[in-house]
């Protein structure tokens, strides 16, 4: 499926989910911050991502949901002179499904359905999460995750078997 132009895949998270996503809906360009310390990831990663939204002037960005991320996309698309982007996110299940404790659990309840409504459309991966995810948007599909592939890339993933003497 050839994505108008426009369209970017953006991540801070290189996952397998983004990877077979982006390969199911035909391919489209994709940038990924993929930086796994806290400091640069929170400091970078939001900079790095407002350099990419300004540079490319998408019209619709798919993305896989992280708090920062979203709310750095949410700021680009009220910036003036800027086409306004649809954004489509991809929820995993944390992030519809956990609830905040303790003092700060009002305030922090509040931001995430801030940035969750913000999204045009939320994609979940069954069924079973889109009563949650309905919370927070009208617009909710569901794209399931593909069978693991053991042949290829996700073979990478698996434990190799530990040799005499090594854990």
């Amino acid at each position: 499926m050839p994505w108008p132009e426009g369209t970017i895949w953006i991540t801070w998270h290189e996952h397998r989910r983004t990877r077979s996503l982006v390969d199911a809906l035909g391919g489209m360009p994709t940038f990924v911050f993929d930086d796994h310390r806290p400091l640069q990831r929170n400091l970078i990663g939001p900079l790095w991502t407002l350099k990419v939204l300004w540079r490319e002037r998408p019209r619709l960005v798919f993305m896989h949901f992280s708090y920062l991320l979203m709310l750095v996309c949410l700021i680009y698309r009220f910036l003036p002179a800027r086409p306004r982007p649809k954004i489509v996110c991809d929820c995993h299940n944390k992030a519809l499904k956990k609830e905040f404790s303790g003092p700060l659990s009002r305030p922090f309840g509040a931001f995430k359905r801030f940035l969750l409504a913000g999204a045009d459309l939320l994609v979940v991966t069954n069924e079973r999460l889109v009563p949650y995810a309905e919370r927070h948007s009208a617009g909710v599909s569901v794209l399931r995750d593909p069978l693991t592939d053991w042949r290829g890339e996700d073979a990478k993933c698996r434990a190799e078997p530990a040799r005499d003497g090594e854990r």
